[in-house]
């Protein structure tokens, strides 16, 4: 069991890509509509005719589906650039996704604390110095909300992988997402096929296109949920919050005491 939980990930990884590659290929048949029964007269198809006939159909089929897979790793590129245009706030709300952002709650009370500090020991600061601190205070609550917003699309494994039962739905949601989002070009690209050389019909099932994409669209919104609110609720940590928490702590009290002492050295950078 414990050997098959290890495969499953690696399993949902692999099949994104090699769905999608065995899609494109059935494009460049259809496009290309090749006679298997003839042999080629140039040199490489020649060639290629005669290895198949050599090794086999299984080797043929191994070949095939290495093939597919490198096509299909290709693709997803594509299909991560119709993530990365389609995963902006403006998308989120025309389709009703706004459940894939960064809650700033947890960002917004290390910043109150921080603020908390300024007030109870800032008594002595000079005010332009204290300007500066401030600024640099909410400087830095503004990197860190970026910075969360970041993580919540990091791999799994970096943020969730000591919790076995958080990692295993999140790698479920974002593999089920990416799967569809992959396979939405060579859909759409079979479907124009389709309807220039058969029937103009087949743009009908644009629509079911559209479908898997906003699943695909939901099932990385929902996986980043979850890791939102893991790290709302203190289930897991966020690294950026924990190092925006730390400086609040250790770093603004004793830049608040070099300050009443003078004026800083570079107020622009304090110390780390």
């Amino acid at each position: 069991m414990q050997i098959l939980s290890n495969a499953l990930p690696g399993f949902r990884d692999l099949r994104g890509p090699i769905i999608a590659g065995y899609m494109w290929l059935v494009f460049a048949w259809l496009l290309v509509t090749p006679d298997w029964d003839v042999r080629p007269e140039d040199r490489i198809g020649g060639g290629l005719y005669d290895l198949g006939h050599h090794v086999g159909r299984i080797w043929v089929a191994v070949a095939v589906s290495v093939a597919a897979y490198l096509i299909g790793s290709i693709s997803q590129e594509g299909s991560a650039a119709i993530r990365r245009v389609l995963m902006s706030d403006k998308a989120w709300a025309f389709l009703g996704l706004g459940i894939g952002g960064y809650d700033r709650g947890n960002a917004l009370t290390i910043f109150r604390q921080g603020e908390a500090t300024l007030e109870a020991r800032g008594g002595g600061v000079p005010p332009e110095q204290m300007a500066l601190i401030d600024e640099e205070l909410r400087q830095r609550e503004v990197s860190a909300e970026e910075e969360a917003q970041r993580e919540l699309s990091l791999p799994a494994t970096l943020l969730v992988g000591d919790r076995p039962e958080l990692f295993a739905e999140v790698d479920r949601l974002r593999a089920e997402g990416e799967l569809r989002l992959a396979v939405v070009p060579p859909m759409i690209s079979l479907i124009i096929l389709l309807a220039v050389s058969n029937s103009p019909l087949w743009i009908l099932s644009i629509p079911l296109v559209v479908l898997l994409l906003v699943q695909g669209m939901r099932r990385e919104a929902d996986s980043r949920k979850i890791i939102a609110d893991a790290i709302a609720f203190g289930r897991i940590d966020s690294p950026s919050l924990k190092k925006f928490a730390t400086w609040v702590t250790n770093s603004l009290p004793e830049l608040l005491e070099r300050a009443q002492h003078g004026p800083l050295r570079d107020p622009h950078a304090p110390e780390q």
